[in-house]
């Protein structure tokens, strides 16, 4: 469940370089006027792993909770954010629910490059 708290991330040269620290309340979600593409650069390899979603409005950024030993990052498209501490459960009271008319249809995509 989240809790309705923003704060500004600093960047270094356009850049957050994670560490466990970034996640100590858990998860980034990242709002659509961030951008549409989060690039993951693995600082050993010189990879690159890029995630565009042009047509979703959040991104979400995590990893296990720092009580363990981790070696991943997860980036994951979000169309929707999950329930909020402050808000019910009920859909109506979501933060950015979706509404589909009877027999609408929507395709949203993303893409993964590394």
């Amino acid at each position: 469940m989240m809790i309705n708290t923003k704060r500004k991330i600093e960047l270094d040269n356009g850049r957050l370089y994670l560490n466990m620290g970034v996640f100590k309340d858990d998860a980034l979600v990242l709002e659509d006027d961030a951008g549409k593409t989060v690039e993951l650069h693995g600082p050993k390899t010189g990879r690159i792993l890029s995630v565009h979603f042009p047509d979703f409005k959040y991104v979400g950024i995590w990893t296990k909770p720092v009580t363990y030993d981790t070696n991943y990052v997860c980036i994951e498209p979000w169309s929707s954010l999950p329930d909020f501490a402050h808000l019910g459960t009920e859909l109506t009271e979501k933060i950015g629910v979706r509404k589909l008319g009877a027999g609408q249809t929507e395709k949203l995509e993303f893409s993964i490059s590394i």
